[in-house]
């Protein structure tokens, strides 16, 4: 009986290189270790070490069927091919497994108890995260809520998952409410995937939305935050901010000329949509209700973040603040 031999991919550790199909050689592989590659994908090596620099002061020639590593004019390894005809090149420069942003994705979300599906029909660039997650099946996504998730690179007009993140890279949360309507939920740099799945986390275990309804506001979010820690809060009637008296006590109508805290969105919004909050930023104001200073708080840096982690640390803020001020 013949085992059927399973290729893994792989790339030049730190580069852009490959990805190369091999088969790590040793049971307990390491980056420095060879992998046993065919006599194409050998020559795709040599071609990339020639053109690309990859590594570094070696360079490759074929001698016959040998292959001929050589470093700073010196010959410094020759590789012969084995008796199935490939070929085991390491301990030149670390390898790497090659993953993509699907594979990372995925066990983000696996971890979380998160089931996602690749949308066949979109060339599986990107992935669809179900809100109903007792449902092994894909979203009917245009009778159930559901999201969106993918890699988007603005310089390349790159949208997708089927390649390893990089630099330039976004994270793209796309919430939909099962009637056609998307809005964009959060985006995050390459680096910080961890930030989208909790977004996605904290979406699949809120109650269901009903399809076609309103998504909600950033300020609806803040506000049920800070309502859970008991923080009483006044709004200014045109959706700019929320006012919060440095005494409870203080009557509705004059707290904005006695001391207390302003909130509002970088944009000067309590009204905007979820998906648009850019970070919520605190004011102290004194005696006439004037600010004072710099902001107390600030979040984020002008791009759109996950409002509901931004809401939940702002209030834990003002609630800490109320108890140091009472």
């Amino acid at each position: 009986m013949t085992m059927a031999i399973t290729e893994e991919l792989f790339t030049v550790e730190g580069s852009a290189h490959g990805p190369y199909a091999a088969i790590p050689v040793p049971d307990s592989w390491g980056p420095y270790d060879p992998i046993s590659v065919t006599r194409d994908i050998a020559e795709r090596i040599v071609h990339d070490l020639m053109t690309c620099d990859a590594g570094c002061d070696l360079t490759a020639a074929w001698e016959g069927s040998n292959l001929v590593f050589t470093r700073d004019d010196e010959r410094s390894e020759i590789i012969r091919p084995q008796p199935d005809g490939r070929y085991r090149i390491g301990g030149l420069w670390p390898w790497a497994p090659w993953e993509t942003a699907r594979q990372k994705a995925v066990q983000a979300l696996t971890e979380w108890g998160i089931t996602a599906h690749d949308d066949e029909d979109a060339g599986r660039s990107w992935l669809i995260i179900g809100w109903d997650q007792s449902a092994a099946r894909f979203p009917h996504m245009l009778a159930e809520p559901y999201m969106v998730l993918y890699l988007y690179n603005d310089a390349d007009d790159d949208l997708t998952i089927t390649r390893p993140p990089v630099q330039g890279d976004r994270w793209h949360v796309v919430a939909g409410d099962g009637t056609g309507v998307e809005r964009t939920l959060t985006t995050y740099q390459a680096g910080h995937l961890d930030e989208c799945v909790t977004a996605i986390a904290e979406w699949v275990t809120d109650p269901l939305p009903t399809a076609g309804a309103p998504m909600p506001t950033a300020g609806a979010v803040l506000l049920a935050a800070l309502t859970q820690r008991g923080i009483t809060v006044h709004t200014d009637w045109v959706g700019m901010s929320y006012a919060v008296p440095l005494d409870s006590a203080t009557p509705a109508p004059t707290v904005r000329d006695r001391p207390h805290l302003s909130v509002a969105d970088r944009n000067c919004s309590i009204d905007h949509a979820a998906a648009d909050h850019t970070g919520w930023t605190v004011f102290l104001h004194g005696e006439s209700g004037n600010p004072i200073g710099d902001p107390l708080y600030i979040a984020g840096d002008g791009a759109p973040i996950n409002c509901a982690a931004d809401s939940t640390m702002t209030a834990e803020f003002i609630a800490n603040l109320l108890n140091r001020a009472g």
